[in-house]
C-alpha cells in the first residue's frame, strides 16, 4: 500500500518521463510534495504561482515535453490562471495539478482557507479539459487523458484539482501508465485533391504556424517541389530556415506580405489558427482558394474559410502532399527573385526605431549559437525581432503571440533553461514587462542558472505611449519612474553589465554566453547603436 494519493501521483508522474516539477508548497500541498521526496523529479521553485505556470510553458516549449506545476488552492490558482491563458492560446503542453478545499466543502462557501466556491470555472476556459479528483483511482485515467491530449491532440494546458482530503488517502497499487493515441492520418483522398490544386494553380504561397514547426525537413521538400513561398507567424519562425531562397520569413504583419498573400491564387495554411495577432489586421484580403490542414477541426474553416480542408498530424500531411506532387515543378527564378524583392521592400519600409531595433537584433545574432533560444516578451524590439531576426532552427525566437502576456519572458526563460541546459538561453525583455515577474530573477540567482536577461529600456510603456500620442492623446499611466535595473539586478545576484555601443553590447553579450551564472545587460532607447 502507498502512504498517500500525494505520493502515488508522483510516482506516476515519473512513469510518464515527467523529470521536473515547477511549484511553491503551501499547507494545501504538502501530502504532494512529500511524494518528490526521494524522488527523480526535480523541483524548482519560482517566487510566484505565476513564475511557475510560465517556466513551465518555456520547459514545455524547450523540451517539447509538457511542463508540470504543483500549485495551491485558491490564490496559487488564480496567479497560474495567466500562464495557463497563455499555453492555451500558444498550443503549449502543460499540466497544473493543483489541490483545492476538502470534498465536504466544495461549493458551499463557509470561507475555509483559499476557498473558491468553483474553481474548475477559473480554469475550464484555459484549459482542455479541468477536472476535480474525488477518489484516488480516478487519477490514473485523468493523466491518461491529459497526455492523451499531449500527444495526439492540439497540446493544450490541462488542469486537475485534488481536494486536500483526498491527498491525504492510502492507495492499494502501484498505478501504471495508459498508451496515447496516434495523431490522425491525413485522408489520401483529400491530400491527392490537394495535390492537384497546387500542380494547377499559378501564383500559389504557404502560410505556415506553431503546429508545424517540428515538420521542418518535409516543409522545406514541399516548397521546394511545389515552387511554392512559405510565409510563416512567429509560432512557425524557423521551422525551414528564414534564409532559404524561398522564404518570406515571419513577416504576416508587413504590408508586402499582405499584398502577395492578396495575389496569390493558392493560400496553402498548415498549422495556424490565423489569428488577428499573427496579421496585425482585422481581416486579410485571400481572394484566392484557400487549403486548410490542422489538427484541430475547429480551426479547419475558423477566421478563414478553407475550399479544401484536410484534419490531420501537420507533419504527416505536409509529407503525404510532397508526395504526392511526384517530381513537382522546375526551379523558378523569377520567383526567388520576387521573394527576394519582398523582403528587401519591407526591411526599406522600417521607421527609424525599428532599424535602431533590428541592428541590436543583428548584433545579437552576430554572437550567439544557432541553436540559443530568445525567449521574448510584449516589447517593442521583440515585435522588430519577430520579423528580422534569422531563425535557421525552430523554436529559437519564442514569444507570447496569441494571449499577449507582459511578463513572460524572464520565468519562461528560467524554465527553457532548466529544461534544456546545454542550449544557451536569452529572456529579452522591455523595462515594463521586467517589473511584472522581476521576483523570478530570485530564482534564477538561487540556483545559480546561467540564463541572460537582455533589458530594453524606454522608460515607458512604449506601444502604448506611442499608440496615445498617435491618437492625439495625453499618454496617462504609461510613463513610470523606474527603479534603477542596474542596482536592482546586482542585488539579484546577476553580473550586471549595461552597453551604449553595438561594440559594447556584442562584447557583454559574448562574456554573458560563457559566464557560469545570471547574466543581465541594460539596453537604453536614448543610445544610438549605430
Amino acid at each position: 500500500m502507498i502512504k498517500s494519493c500525494g505520493v502515488a501521483l508522483v510516482r506516476l508522474l515519473e512513469k510518464y518521463g515527467v523529470d521536473t516539477v515547477f511549484g511553491i508548497s503551501g499547507v494545501h500541498t504538502v501530502t504532494l510534495y512529500k511524494g518528490l521526496e526521494g524522488s527523480s523529479m526535480k523541483h524548482i521553485s519560482p517566487k510566484n504561482e505565476q513564475g511557475a505556470g510560465f517556466m513551465a510553458d518555456g520547459y514545455a516549449r524547450a523540451t517539447g515535453k509538457p511542463g508540470v506545476a504543483f500549485i495551491i488552492t485558491g490564490p496559487g490558482v488564480t496567479n497560474a490562471a495567466t500562464p495557463m491563458g497563455q499555453a492555451f492560446s500558444d498550443s503549449i503542453p502543460m499540466l497544473i495539478i493543483s489541490s483545492t478545499n476538502a470534498r465536504a466543502s466544495l461549493g458551499r462557501g463557509e470561507g475555509r482557507l483559499h476557498e473558491i466556491t468553483d474553481q474548475r470555472a477559473v480554469t475550464a476556459p484555459l484549459t482542455a479539459f479541468s477536472e476535480t479528483v474525488f477518489e484516488p483511482d480516478q487519477i490514473p485515467g485523468l493523466l491518461a487523458k491529459a497526455f492523451d491530449v499531449f500527444n495526439s491532440q492540439r497540446p493544450r494546458p490541462v488542469h486537475i484539482e485534488i481536494p486536500i482530503d483526498v491527498l491525504d488517502l492510502p492507495v492499494d497499487e502501484e498505478w501504471e501508465i495508459a498508451p496515447s493515441r496516434g495523431k490522425p492520418e491525413p485522408d489520401q483522398n483529400l491530400i491527392e485533391e490537394a495535390a492537384a490544386k497546387i500542380l494547377a494553380s499559378n501564383k500559389p504561397l504557404i502560410y505556415a504556424g506553431g503546429g508545424v514547426r517540428l515538420a521542418g525537413r518535409e516543409l522545406k521538400e514541399l516548397m521546394e517541389k511545389a515552387q511554392m513561398p512559405l510565409v510563416t507567424t512567429v509560432a512557425g519562425k524557423g521551422v525551414v530556415p528564414e534564409d532559404h531562397p524561398l522564404s518570406l520569413g515571419s513577416g504576416l504583419t508587413e504590408t508586402a506580405i499582405h499584398d502577395r498573400i492578396a495575389a496569390s491564387d493558392l493560400v496553402v495554411v498548415l498549422g495556424s489558427e490565423m489569428a488577428e495577432t499573427d496579421t496585425w489586421v482585422p481581416q486579410l484580403n485571400i481572394p484566392g482558394e484557400i487549403i486548410r490542414v490542422d489538427i484541430d477541426p475547429q480551426e479547419l474553416h475558423g477566421n478563414y474559410s478553407a475550399s479544401l480542408a484536410i484534419r490531420a498530424d501537420g507533419q504527416k500531411a505536409i509529407a503525404a502532399l510532397s508526395k504526392a506532387l511526384g517530381n513537382g515543378r522546375a526551379k523558378d527564378e523569377e520567383l526567388v527573385n520576387e521573394v527576394k524583392a519582398i523582403r528587401s521592400n519591407s526591411i526599406s519600409l522600417r521607421s527609424d526605431l525599428s532599424q535602431k531595433h533590428d541592428r541590436l537584433v543583428a548584433t545579437m545574432q552576430e554572437v550567439i549559437p544557432e541553436n540559443t533560444m530568445v525567449l521574448t516578451d510584449m516589447t517593442q524590439i521583440a515585435y522588430s525581432g519577430a520579423y528580422t531576426f534569422q531563425s535557421v532552427l525552430p523554436d529559437t525566437w519564442l514569444h507570447p503571440m496569441g494571449f499577449g502576456t507582459l511578463g513572460y519572458a524572464v520565468p519562461a526563460a528560467i524554465g527553457a533553461k532548466v529544461g534544456t541546459p546545454d542550449r544557451a538561453v536569452i529572456a529579452l525583455v522591455g523595462d515594463g514587462g521586467l517589473l511584472y515577474t522581476v521576483q523570478e530573477m530570485a530564482c534564477a540567482h538561487e540556483i545559480n542558472l546561467p540564463v541572460i536577461i537582455v533589458l530594453w529600456d524606454n522608460d515607458r510603456l512604449g506601444e502604448i505611449y506611442d499608440g496615445m500620442v498617435r491618437n492625439d492623446q495625453e499618454p496617462i499611466g504609461v510613463s513610470p519612474r523606474n527603479p534603477d535595473y542596474v542596482m536592482m539586478a546586482k542585488a539579484f545576484g546577476f553580473n550586471t553589465t549595461q552597453a551604449t555601443t553595438r561594440a559594447e553590447f556584442s562584447d557583454q553579450l559574448t562574456a554573458a554566453l560563457s559566464h557560469k551564472g545570471p547574466s543581465f545587460i541594460r539596453l537604453h532607447q536614448n543610445h544610438d547603436y549605430d
